[in-house]
């Protein structure tokens, strides 16, 4: 594949999930989104106690199972919603490369993603 076609399904990616990175829909979204689920504020919790902020009894199943990506979070300078949204940005941006790998192996030309509009929304870790 060529470096101009693996930079335009990057810059794809990104673009399609910035309208709904951090839970900021744009203009009438915003009205049907509602409140951040339980999982969504459960993972913030998470990252937090990774930041030693919060102590592991506020943690609760089945999130307190699911560390790789709230741990990595951790690490990044910006608030905890923000820095696990960025984590599951770089993991979808990673995943590009397997993914073209196997539409090439199958020998599919066309390509959509109807998944991309909830990826940055809140993380499905």
């Amino acid at each position: 594949m060529k470096l101009a076609h693996l930079i335009f399904f990057i810059l794809s990616l990104i673009i399609v999930t910035l309208p709904r990175f951090n839970w900021g829909e744009l203009g009438p979204l915003k009205s049907l989104v509602g409140v951040k689920p339980f999982d969504v504020e459960q993972y913030i919790l998470y990252t937090d106690y990774f930041r030693g902020e919060k102590n592991s009894t506020v943690l609760e199943s089945p999130f307190a199972y699911r560390p790789l990506v709230p741990f990595l979070a951790s690490f990044l300078p910006y608030k905890a919603f923000t820095s696990i949204n960025l984590v599951n940005l770089i993991f979808l941006i990673l995943t590009l490369f397997p993914l073209i790998g196997l539409l090439r192996h199958l020998n599919v030309r066309c390509l959509f993603f109807p998944f991309l509009y909830f990826t940055t929304a809140h993380q499905d870790i």
